[in-house]
């Protein structure tokens, strides 16, 4: 039987490294969390171990870093003989204590209180570098512990990048929060389908004016937020009517009727959040548009249809309400063209081009 003692050393060290690279990869920052210094002297020692407490239970929920024993801690920064006074520990201290704790990060912190107000700053100093590698500051009113806890936690997320509890809640709930729209529309033609010129063939003798008027349309459209919260995906359905005519020297004038019923697939930017439907957004997708052409002369009427893919970009806002979650009323801006079938050469319809503007609430 073979034994381990006859596999070769190399093949046993490579084999090990490369099950602990991940293990490595892997392990978290250490920090430790010092006792907050009182800038002012109305600043107790519970608001001092809420302040510090706070801060050790977010880096350790976060499950990036493992926090230094609080008795430990304490203890080093005794034993280097330093004195707590009113002024934060500076880089170079917060730096030999780092080393004695084999700590990678230092956090301190400062709290001030003045007329009903509490001001707390907190810092993270690289014990590698001894400089301060992340900072931040939040002024509440009041000094209770769910205050403190919620500021510290605050400004813990926004030196860290980790999102607070609450901030994963709201932003989880948010994501499944798909709003609906009803908009009412006003089509403005633009190009050819606005006024085309058709020139005299073997076929028709004299030179033909055609073109459509404004119309009007709607839409119903659901947004469904996504995880990067400035991005959205919009499905739609709606309809767009417009009226027209085609004149021609020496004959009846034709009454024209364009109706379209299409559905959509947009993406929409958010320079808020999607989550809400709130703020001034861009967007732009695809239509896949039903559309009938309808002639009517002396009593005779002749329809074309045709199945055609169109495009369509825009920019809208969404007037924030206190009393709602999400939506609003909202405004929109669109250009909307045909992308197929509109070769008038072979007998395709001319292209639906126009501007649309659109009013409605998004719930």
């Amino acid at each position: 039987m073979r034994t381990l003692s006859h596999i070769p050393k190399a093949i046993l060290l490579a084999a090990l490294c490369a099950f602990c690279a991940p293990l490595a990869a892997q392990q978290k920052q250490v920090v430790a969390v010092m006792e907050p210094v009182a800038v002012s002297a109305n600043v107790t020692n519970m608001n001092k171990g809420q302040v510090r407490g706070a801060m050790e239970d977010f880096l350790t929920r976060s499950k990036r870093y493992r926090v230094v024993d609080r008795a430990r801690a304490d203890l080093v920064f005794e034993e280097l003989h330093l004195q707590r006074t009113n002024a934060m520990i500076d880089p170079s201290t917060a730096k030999a204590i780092g080393k004695h704790l084999s700590a990678d990060f230092v956090c301190v912190s400062e709290i001030a209180k003045e007329e009903g107000y509490t001001n707390i700053n907190i810092s993270l100093i690289n014990v590698e570098t001894g400089v301060v590698a992340k900072s931040g500051s939040d002024t509440v009113l009041g000094d209770g512990p769910a205050v403190i806890r919620k500021a510290t936690e605050k400004i813990a997320s926004r030196i860290t990048g980790i999102q607070t509890d609450e901030e994963r809640a709201t932003q989880s709930a948010l994501r499944g929060l798909m709003t609906f729209g009803f908009y009412a529309s006003s089509g403005i033609p633009m190009g050819d389908f606005a006024g085309v010129e058709f020139p005299a063939t073997i076929h028709f003798p004299v030179a033909q004016s055609e073109g459509y008027n404004p119309g009007f349309g709607g839409r119903f459209t659901m947004t469904f937020p996504l995880f990067f919260k400035h991005l959205a995906l919009r499905a739609g359905a709606g309809f767009m009517v417009n009226s027209g005519s085609n004149t021609a020297p020496g004959y009846s004038n034709v009454d024209l009727n364009y109706i379209a019923f299409g559905a959509s697939g947009e993406v929409q930017i958010f320079f808020n959040e999607s989550y809400r439907h709130r703020g001034t957004y861009v967007f732009g997708g695809a239509t896949f548009n039903s559309e009938t052409f309808q002639e009517s002369s002396d009593g005779f009427t002749d329809n074309v249809r045709k199945m055609r893919l169109g495009g369509t970009a825009g920019i809208g806002h969404t007037f924030a309400s206190a009393q709602r979650k999400a939506g609003g009323w909202t405004l929109e801006l669109a250009f909307h063209t045909t992308l197929s079938a509109k070769d008038t050469s072979i007998g395709d319809p001319v292209s639906a081009d126009y501007v649309r503007l659109s009013a409605g609430f998004v719930f």
